[in-house]
């Protein structure tokens, strides 16, 4: 990155000007209301603005090619004094070569009269080192400003630049996971239709065109974090019609989630994959079929979504095994809502249930 000697930056000159001019006016107030030389201190002022810039912005300069920039203001508080001292004496002593020839009876000889125990050498030395002490705390107040505002703004870019690398890594993790869903949802859904084909051309023709709205909609989901409640029931239900086009009778469906949640907020796939997997765990592995049934309840401005699936008495399913679809959705309600949302598997002897809670979100 080139860095200039004269910043290019317009809100720099904004307050770069703004301190200069609060430093002129205080300066002429205070000439005009007690100082009985006023045209030598005016003159002293345009002087010293000019030089008092460009001591700043040489330190500018170096603080921004140099390591100084990486020091802690307690580290960089010496270099700063010394900085300020050394520009501090040397401006003062520029601005009084330059008043000079037009001054010198205010510089010098007027006060030698008024003083006769003071000498020349003393006058110079009197205004020089008393001029460079007030240079030097406005070069040094200027530096300690500067060097605030650029560590806040480094601060706020660094935050701002974790935050933007968060919500990629969040995004990331999100996609990965939705793929991670897609394929074993695409594969059972191939399997039904291929089922049908063999039975029923024209049913065969229904599930394919179900089969394109249910996948359409899961790539359309993926790019979103989260989906209406009412389009995921709708992808259910077609996902159902394949499903039942296999089991017909034996599979008893139910579903009963209120009108008033239609317009909650959930992770895309989510309620689907859990459907998707009651049927693996429970009709699949049952040859008399069984029932399967969704529910909703509100639970302190939390929303409780609960999928269960008749259970085979000739299968074992452990309480904690959730297999890949399950973990997923695990994964990305914490994601999405950390500890606001969780994932609960309850197992009995007949039955098999999942229920996810979540943050209540209206669109």
């Amino acid at each position: 990155m080139v860095n200039f000697f004269f910043p290019r930056d317009k809100q720099f000159w904004l307050y770069h000007c703004g301190v200069l001019a609060i430093v002129t006016m205080v300066t002429v107030i205070t000439t005009l209301l007690w100082s009985k030389t006023v045209a030598l201190n005016l003159f002293a002022v345009i002087t010293f603005i000019p030089l008092l810039s460009l001591a700043t912005l040489y330190f500018r300069w170096i603080y921004k090619t140099t390591k100084l920039q990486s020091l802690s203001v307690l580290k960089l508080t010496p270099f700063i004094i010394l900085y300020g001292t050394f520009f501090g004496f040397l401006i003062t002593t520029i601005n009084f070569i330059l008043l000079l020839p037009a001054f010198s009876d205010d510089l010098i000889f007027n006060i030698v009269k008024q003083n006769p125990s003071m000498t020349i050498v003393d006058v110079v030395i009197k205004f020089i080192v008393g001029q460079s002490l007030q240079a030097q705390l406005f070069i040094c107040l200027w530096i300690f400003i500067y060097c605030s505002i650029t560590s806040n703004r480094k601060m706020q870019e660094a935050e701002l630049r974790y935050l933007k690398s968060q919500n990629k890594l969040k995004e990331a993790s999100l996609s990965s996971l939705a793929n991670q869903l897609n394929p074993h949802f695409l594969f059972n859904a191939l399997n039904n239709v291929r089922f049908m084909m063999h039975e029923d051309l024209k049913s065969a023709d229904k599930m394919v065109i179900s089969l394109s709205d249910i996948l359409r909609y899961s790539l359309e989901s993926s790019r979103h974090e989260k989906v209406w409640l009412s389009q995921e029931i709708e992808i259910i239900e077609r996902y159902i019609g394949i499903v039942k086009a296999q089991y017909e009778d034996e599979l008893q469906f139910s579903m009963d989630i209120s009108p008033a949640y239609h317009s909650c907020l959930i992770p895309p796939m989510a309620l689907q994959m859990l459907v998707e997997n009651a049927i693996k765990h429970g009709m699949d592995n049952s040859y008399e079929g069984g029932k399967l049934a969704i529910t909703s309840r509100e639970i302190k401005n939390s929303l409780v979504l609960t999928v269960t699936n008749d259970l085979p008495a000739d299968i074992e399913i452990q309480k904690d095994t959730t297999g890949i679809g399950l973990a997923n959705i695990k994964q990305r309600l914490h994601i999405l809502y950390g500890d606001n949302a969780k994932l609960t598997i309850v197992k009995t002897a007949t039955e098999f249930s999942v229920e996810i809670l979540l943050p209540m979100e209206l669109m």
